[in-house]
């Protein structure tokens, strides 16, 4: 994975599920770190991506430039933090609005999420409009983790 120009090796993989709530989908919370973790830390890492994506999203190749459509009764989320080379920012897609830190704008990007049981790949582009980026193609098999 890279950030803001600095490329790392994805060395673990945690996650963790959410189910749908009245309100919101069902998702899933995927980390990516350039050390070994058993757990999410406690401290925040120097460098990392965390993704978090809605069911109905899974497969699809979405285009991060556009707010998401909610299709059903529930809404559709997608939140992405990046950590790494100084840079940090985060980008949520909800309730048909993008927010980014930092008074940014998405210029370019494009996310495909899949998973099938603790087995996930990740496809992700992004870049902002303050010169800041992530790219991230990663396939494998995350920990399953719970947040306490």
């Amino acid at each position: 994975m890279t950030v803001n120009g600095q490329t790392e090796t994805i060395k673990s993989a945690l996650y963790t599920e959410y189910a749908a709530d009245g309100t919101d989908e069902a998702e899933f919370d995927l980390y990516l770190f350039k050390d070994v973790f058993s757990q999410v830390p406690t401290e925040e890492p120097s460098f990392y991506v965390n993704i978090e994506v809605s069911e109905s999203l899974y497969g699809k190749t979405l285009d991060l430039t556009k707010p998401l459509e909610k299709n059903s009764n529930l809404q559709p989320y997608l939140y992405i933090t990046v950590v790494g080379n100084e840079k940090d920012f985060s980008i949520e897609y909800y309730d048909n609005t993008i927010r980014v830190t930092n008074d940014a704008t998405v210029t370019a990007g494009t996310l495909t999420a899949t998973r099938n049981g603790d087995n996930f790949t990740i496809k992700l582009s992004v870049k902002l409009s303050n010169g800041n980026s992530t790219m991230a193609d990663w396939e494998g098999t995350a920990t399953k983790v719970s947040f306490k």
